[in-house]
């Protein structure tokens, strides 16, 4: 028991560190002068639709899932968050919020690492690594 719980704490580890390191969203900054503080990140480009502005992930996590075919004026609460069940809420589920989306996210991305080999075939040779995808694929009846 005592050895599954490390096992856990260092996929874990591996994990939070790949997820930080090789899938960080980059987000640009608008080339041209907006009158918004140039802290602020342009988030729709779209000329039809007033440009939106968002200073964290959340923010933009959260206007992906505006209903815009509702107006805010006849059900505010569908026009903020239409959207989200018919994206995110799988049939099995009944709730999710945007913590289990990145740990499903980080979940994925482990199973994806330790399933085949690593892409840097040095990893492939260094002992720790062939351990932990061996015990890995011993847990998961690979």
């Amino acid at each position: 028991m005592k050895t599954l719980l490390v096992l856990l704490t260092v996929i874990s580890d591996i994990m939070l560190i790949f997820a930080s390191v090789s899938h960080t969203p980059r987000l640009k900054y608008p080339r041209k002068q907006d009158p918004q503080p140039t802290s602020i990140l342009k988030l729709n480009n779209n000329s039809n639709i007033p440009p939106l502005y968002a200073d964290s992930e959340m923010q933009i996590h959260l206007h992906q899932h505006i209903n815009q075919n509702i107006s805010p004026c006849t059900n505010f609460y569908k026009y903020v968050c239409g959207s989200y069940a018919l994206k995110n809420i799988p049939r099995d589920k009944e709730s999710v919020n945007h913590f289990e989306d990145l740990s499903d996210e980080v979940t994925r991305m482990l199973h994806s690492l330790l399933d085949k080999p690593f892409k840097n075939r040095k990893w492939n040779e260094v002992q720790s690594f062939v351990n932990l995808q061996s015990l890995y694929k011993s847990c998961t009846n690979r």
